[in-house]
């Protein structure tokens, strides 16, 4: 089941979607690139913030209920 975007619209991240600041320095925090959402399907859709060229792994971070 598909989700309209009004309703998609209303609906809370299920994750914050980030990339290190520096992939070569595993001590380096990371920057918030977007969100991804939990699809009815299993899978995941995830929207980045802007235009992004993403060359760097995305981590996603579960947000707090």
């Amino acid at each position: 089941m598909k989700l309209k975007s009004s309703q998609n619209a209303k609906r809370k991240p299920d994750f914050t979607a980030r990339i290190q600041n520096d992939p070569t320095d595993t001590k380096s925090g990371f920057v918030t690139i977007g969100a991804a959402w939990r699809r009815d399907e299993g899978g995941l859709y995830i929207r980045l913030t802007g235009k992004q060229l993403v060359d760097a792994p995305i981590y996603l971070f579960a947000n707090e209920s």
